[in-house]
């Protein structure tokens, strides 16, 4: 009985660090064919935008409720929205990122149960587990302003 419990948890153990392995793809893939990629763990790094607690009426069917959710625009968010489940880590995470950032988006690629009336709003959406913010090298201060266009002499 020992040996058929120790399997059993070890079977468990095993399952819970494979899910943990995502498979690393480019944003770009992810959007253009979704469904390539549902209910497979992925992870992509994109730029964050912003984030919103309002959640529209169609994700609300689905049942991703405002108290439970956040929606974070990383990437484009019209064509595959980020969908985190609130907590007080998530907030204090999200709180410190800023528009432009760098984020690693870690969770699964789904499909909304109930669409959407409206044609242009998205069918898939990511269900994040784990976000990172990504520290990129500082460039020199040169490349980081963009140089004016050259003045022209007006003739008269």
């Amino acid at each position: 009985m020992k040996l058929m419990r120790a399997v059993a948890v070890l079977m468990l153990v095993s399952s819970i660090a494979m899910a943990q392995d995502y498979e690393d793809v480019k944003l770009a893939a992810v959007e253009l064919a979704p469904k390539d990629f549902t209910s497979r763990s992925v992870t992509y790094e994109a730029v964050y935008l912003n984030f919103s607690s309002t959640i529209p009426t169609y994700m609300q069917w689905n049942n991703i409720m405002p108290d439970k959710y956040l929606i974070l625009s990383i990437g484009d968010a019209a064509k595959l929205p980020v969908v985190i489940r609130v907590s007080d880590e998530v907030k204090t995470l999200v709180s410190g990122f800023k528009k432009g950032d760098t984020v690693r988006v870690y969770g699964k690629v789904k499909e909304f149960s109930v669409k959407s009336p409206h044609a242009m709003a998205p069918s898939y959406y990511l269900e994040a587990d784990k976000l990172e913010k990504i520290d990129k090298p500082a460039s020199s201060a040169n490349e980081s302003k963009p140089q004016p266009p050259p003045r022209r002499k007006r003739v008269w």
